[in-house]
């Protein structure tokens, strides 16, 4: 590690968060200084984004989360003085607290794409968005930032905006790049198929952790329960894996007293009819049913039991 290239440990410096550059210091090689540098120089930052009336125009704000002041008492920076020892942990797009009059810079979407969305890609590695106050307004921006965006998604929330959302969530979910979705109603989500396979393919991903379809009409249908349910006795599901949402009438809740073995132990994980999380084999649940009426599984002891 004595020899180790000065570009390589830049590079590695800049893919990494300011928690574990502290980490490298303390290793006090040779290269330790470039570490003590990116330390020293990063800053994290919050994204406030927004348009006007008809798309046409982007306002947006970055924000340093210094931690001292409330989100809504931090000033704005121009974009142009951000460093490539900066980073954007969270991408906000149409909030009430940030609307496009109170943002810093505004600008044409055209200008936006060529000038700042390149910027924003190579500082957003490791992120959170949310979109969940989108409306038909920001479809535009919204598709720009999903065509684009790459790094580590931690938590995406938001409405349904569009087919490049939807294919966003099946690239990073195949990436093992997004850990966490949750979904809020608003625009009306589509019933294809194309939405169903990339929240299965999600599922499939080695990073979920979550999936929040509670605040949507979107159900939780007999694929996405078999999806869990092979994960689980592969033993791969994460220890605190979690589905909220209702079930559709593809799958049909049985009673919790046939989900024991003979001494009264669960065997299963639970599947959420509300806010209930999903248990791998070493957090075994009870399964009850949920306040929406729905019972919480769709599993029997031989597997799934569909209508």
């Amino acid at each position: 590690m004595d020899f180790v290239p000065a570009a390589f440990v830049d590079a590695l410096c800049t893919a990494l968060n300011k928690e574990d550059l502290e980490q490298l210091q303390k290793l006090r090689m040779p290269w330790s200084s470039t570490v003590t540098k990116h330390c020293g120089k990063r800053r994290n930052f919050t994204l406030c984004l927004d348009v006007n009336h008809d798309g046409t125009q982007v306002g947006m704000g970055f924000s340093e989360d210094s931690g001292k002041l409330r989100i809504l008492e931090k000033p704005f920076i121009p974009y142009t003085s951000l460093t490539k020892y900066d980073r954007i942990g969270h991408i906000m797009v149409g909030d009430p607290g940030y609307e496009f009059t109170d943002l810093l810079e505004k600008m044409p979407l055209r200008r936006f794409k060529t000038d700042v969305l390149p910027l924003i890609t190579s500082l957003a590695s490791s992120y959170v968005i949310d979109s969940q106050h989108f409306n038909i307004r920001h479809k535009d921006l919204t598709n720009s930032l999903f065509s684009s965006l790459q790094g580590y998604v931690f938590t995406l929330a938001t409405r349904y905006a569009g087919k490049r959302f939807i294919k966003f969530i099946e690239q990073r979910s195949l990436l093992g790049g997004l850990r966490n979705v949750i979904v809020y109603r608003g625009i009306k989500w589509p019933e294809s198929g194309r939405v169903k396979a990339a929240f299965i393919t999600l599922l499939k991903s080695p990073k979920f952790s979550a999936l929040s379809l509670s605040r949507t009409d979107v159900k939780i249908d007999f694929d996405m329960v078999a999806c869990l349910v092979e994960r689980f006795f592969r033993g791969d599901l994460p220890r605190k894996a979690f589905v909220g949402g209702k079930f559709s009438r593809f799958v049909t809740p049985v009673p919790p007293s046939s989900l024991c073995d003979p001494r009264g132990h669960n065997l299963f994980p639970t599947c959420s009819g509300c806010e209930s999380p999903i248990r791998s084999p070493n957090r075994p649940s009870a399964l009850s049913p949920s306040s929406s009426g729905v019972m919480e599984s769709g599993l029997t002891k031989k597997g799934l039991k569909s209508q």
